[in-house]
């Protein structure tokens, strides 16, 4: 991957977007007037969502015109850079409607169809990771300094922590058994939800995470974060995500331990 300047540059102001992109969603939340439908997948959508993207490609049309860009609540506007950027406004809207924080609003950049950098704040909870091919994961507390992010060094399934969303997403794919076996392998596994289980991740406070049923903007802002803060982030059979927005992403020890899990238990 060349170009890290120019990634720099757009890492620098996904940070921000990210942020801005965050406090319009603060707007709605905890509110009664939240305008909330259901896409034809089922799942919830709001106003915030659209407000929050309608802001974040509104900047990037702005300021990076030659880029692509790829969203959830407006699909795909194609770029001649080699530049694409992909937005989830509100990862986690089933918790935004209802007032729980556990939300973010996550950009992810790709170059050349390879993932480069990546943001997520959490605005209820005042929290940002964001990390990049050329650039350290950080970790950002509102009111306190940045550090470094950086995965836990668990190297043993019987002393982690496994985080999934919900198990309902792998009952709905005929998936249990893998989830079962997850359950069974690791000493506790935990639903802190959506994009907040890899902010856990990558500032090791958590050990390992397995999602399956995602779309490209629920994980592709997060492989180049995972990465960037020591850990890894594939499919479920090892390679790149794809078929069934199959997702493991843990601390590198663990990796093939949690591969090897998922492929017994299917």
């Amino acid at each position: 991957m060349s170009n890290p300047q120019a990634v720099a540059d757009r890492l620098e102001a996904a940070a921000q977007l990210a942020r801005s992109g965050g406090e319009v969603t603060l707007r709605w939340f905890g509110t009664p007037a939240l305008g909330v439908e259901h896409k034809a997948d089922g799942s919830p959508v709001s106003l915030a969502d659209r407000a929050a993207e309608e802001h974040i490609r509104a900047a990037i049309a702005e300021h990076f015109p030659g880029d692509a860009v790829l969203g959830e609540e407006f699909g795909e506007s194609p770029g001649t850079s080699g530049f694409r950027w992909i937005i989830d406004p509100i990862d986690g809207t089933a918790s935004f409607i209802r007032g729980v924080p556990l939300y973010g609003t996550m950009i992810g950049i790709e170059l050349d169809g390879e993932p480069a950098a990546g943001v997520v704040r959490m605005p209820a909870l005042g929290e940002t990771v964001s990390g990049g091919t050329n650039t350290p994961a950080r970790h950002q507390r509102d009111h306190a300094p940045d550090t470094l992010a950086r995965v836990s060094d668990c190297a043993n399934p019987a002393d982690a922590v496994f985080v999934t969303t919900s198990r309902d997403y792998f009952k709905d794919t005929q998936s249990l058994p893998v989830h079962d076996a997850l359950c069974d392998t690791f000493a506790r596994s935990r639903g802190w939800s959506d994009c907040y289980a890899y902010v856990l991740l990558a500032t090791g406070r958590v050990d390992a995470v397995v999602e399956i049923g995602l779309q490209p903007w629920d994980w592709a802002p997060l492989v180049p974060i995972v990465r960037a803060a020591g850990g890894t982030m594939t499919g479920w059979e090892g390679g790149p995500i794809a078929r069934r927005g199959a997702v493991v992403a843990t601390n590198t020890h663990l990796h093939q331990a949690t591969l090897a899990t998922i492929a017994d238990a299917t």
